[in-house]
C-alpha cells in the first residue's frame, strides 16, 4: 500500500471513490496519481510519501505510516494540507 500527498481539496464526509467533494469528481476514479504535483491534472503527487506491505490473511497486526516529512512541510507552510475539511 502506498501513501501519496493529495493535491486537491476533499472532505472526508463527502468523498468516495468517484467524488472528492459533493458534485466534484476526482480526476479519475479513486484519484489520479500523477508523475508530478500539478493539481490541475493530478489528484495526488506521484512521489511516494510512505509505503507499507500487507500480507494476505494477516490479522491483528499494527501498521504505521511514516508521514513525518510531509507533515513538516504542512507545518512550515511549504505545501498545503488538502486533506483538511473545507
Amino acid at each position: 500500500m502506498q501513501a501519496h500527498q493529495v493535491l486537491n481539496n476533499w472532505d472526508e464526509l463527502q468523498a468516495d471513490s468517484l467524488k472528492r467533494l459533493t458534485g466534484v469528481n476526482w480526476l479519475a476514479p479513486r484519484g489520479k496519481i500523477g508523475p508530478g504535483s500539478n493539481p490541475a491534472s493530478e489528484d495526488a503527487n506521484g512521489q511516494l510519501e510512505s509505503t507499507m506491505l500487507f500480507q494476505q490473511n494477516q490479522t491483528s497486526t499494527w501498521k504505521v505510516w511514516n508521514l513525518t516529512a510531509l507533515t513538516q512541510q504542512w507545518i512550515n507552510g511549504a505545501t498545503a494540507n488538502c486533506s483538511e475539511a473545507i
